[in-house]
């Protein structure tokens, strides 16, 4: 398309034909209700991010996360059901300490969602439930992408990138959620080994904190019984598991907290063989798949379905399935939800 013709469509000068608005979507790997929809366009992208160069894989995902806050838009519309964020803002511009302040913060925030001292393996269910906050998965294999949050001012949420293994993304959601207690300009994309600045080392020491703190740490290890300081890398294993996170990390948080020595912990990771040795203790799948969508965005198209407010294709264009697969799931909610009576645990989470 010529320069001159895509101005005159951009200015109004001109109207755009269907085949071409069909070829400006698949270039923009955008969906045709982006262009039609009634709300503001270009959600994410009316911030500015900070002064990062980002390659074309790290700007994808960006697309891909403000097409998915513009259906979860849409489907607030049709389902009659909204999600807020509840995100408590913190200003740690004022520590001097990065880390302390990344483990205070998490403090404050295990305590004021009455998470106690216990490991918290289902971190996303946690922060969908109690926080509003939805978080996407997106396979890319390729890149140095490891997550990414965005808020359009109303609703917020974050995209993980599934082609890592269980503890890396249970580490990265943690991880952006202490980007957005912090967020200013309402968008932060995470490039693994792009920066060290403040802010990152505050996300690493809160989401750190968050999964693992020492309490519960300490309190597991007294009730496996195991001795220190020479813990095995099955029993280093075994608490990675209880917690949610990979065996690199459960073992430099025991060696940041000085319960096991850092020279006894590199010989441990020396020896290790993590990944065969978890599956021959018949511990999860450290590779298990990781739902693309989140539990509530499910529901909210499920409910537009079942109120007729959507067809069984747009259903299938929000669930990114064939429309047989979009209806079979639609069946298999039907019977779980409509059958049984509502109880309080649907109505205390993010749905409002």
């Amino acid at each position: 398309m010529a320069r001159s013709t895509l101005a005159e469509i951009e200015t109004g000068q001109r109207k755009v034909a269907a085949e071409e608005l069909y070829r400006i979507s698949e270039v923009l790997s955008r969906p045709l209700d982006y262009f039609l929809s009634p709300g503001k366009p270009a959600t994410i992208f009316a911030y500015r991010l900070k002064a990062e160069t980002i390659d074309e894989t790290a700007r994808r995902a960006l697309v891909h996360l403000d097409n998915r806050l513009g259906e979860l838009r849409a489907l607030e519309r049709f389902s009659g059901v909204s999600v807020r964020p509840r995100l408590k803002q913190y200003r740690i511009d004022g520590w001097k300490n990065p880390e302390v302040a990344g483990r205070n913060v998490a403090m404050m925030e295990r305590a004021r969602l009455q998470l106690g001292t216990s490991p918290v393996p289902s971190v996303r269910e946690v922060l969908e439930q109690r926080v509003g906050l939805l978080a996407f998965g997106d396979y890319i294999p390729s890149g140095d992408f490891s997550g990414a949050y965005a808020s359009d001012g109303e609703r917020a949420a974050l995209l993980i990138n599934v082609a890592h293994v269980r503890g890396r993304t249970n580490f990265t959601i943690p991880h952006e959620y202490g980007h957005a207690l912090v967020l200013r300009d309402g968008v932060h994309i995470e490039l693994r080994g792009f920066v060290d600045d403040d802010e990152e080392r505050f996300a690493d020491a809160f989401a750190g904190n968050f999964l693992m703190p020492v309490e519960a740490v300490e309190e597991a290890i007294e009730n496996a019984q195991i001795d220190l300081p020479l813990i095995s890398a099955d029993q280093v294993l075994f608490l990675a598991s209880q917690f949610g996170v990979s065996f690199e990390a459960m073992l430099g948080r025991l060696s940041h907290f000085g319960i096991v020595e850092r020279k006894y912990a590199r010989q441990v990771r020396k020896d290790a063989k993590p990944m065969s040795r978890a599956r021959e203790l018949g511990l999860p799948d450290p590779r298990e798949e990781f739902d693309p969508l989140p539990r509530t965005f499910r529901r909210m198209a499920f409910q537009a379905f079942h109120t007729e407010r959507i067809s069984r294709s747009r259903l299938a264009e929000f669930l990114d399935v064939d429309p047989d697969e979009a209806y079979g799931g639609y069946l298999a909610w039907a019977a779980l939800t409509l059958a049984a009576p509502a109880t309080g645990e649907g109505a205390r989470g993010a749905v409002a």
